[in-house]
């Protein structure tokens, strides 16, 4: 003999299912969207990383130029008996500066890849292959 209540469960339990299934799969693409959509998360992050990088570079530019100022300043003081030291670790971690946003732009082109690059070189070949 059938149990109505059972069946009437079940049938509750697979609708309940079915409706947090879909619940899911919606807030699962919303997520996607939020994070790798236009003005996602994936986007935002490039933007503060670019950001930083410019903050590098202009840094470096900064402490070199600092660095030269020194030098010229201090190396004809006879008070100041370690100015070139001095003035090179400004040098050097100015240029460090400067240098670090190219390779990091180089690894970047180099790892993810440039869609216009890749776009432009599939153009050419198809062009030279006709």
């Amino acid at each position: 003999m059938k149990n109505p209540l059972r069946d009437l469960m079940l049938k509750i339990n697979v609708t309940l299912s079915m409706a947090a299934f879909s619940v899911s799969a919606n807030a699962q693409e919303a997520l996607d969207e939020r994070i790798t959509g236009d003005g996602g998360w994936v986007d935002q992050l490039t933007a503060v990383g670019i950001l930083v990088l410019a903050a590098a570079f202009l840094a470096g530019v900064g402490s070199v130029s600092y660095g030269i100022w020194y030098y010229m300043k201090k190396s004809d003081n006879p008070q100041e008996q370690d100015a070139g030291g001095k003035a090179l670790k400004w040098i050097l971690g100015g240029s460090a500066l400067t240098v670090v946003p190219v390779f990091i732009g180089i690894f970047a082109l180099t790892l993810g890849g440039d869609g216009d690059a890749v776009n432009s070189a599939n153009d050419q070949l198809n062009n030279f292959s006709q």
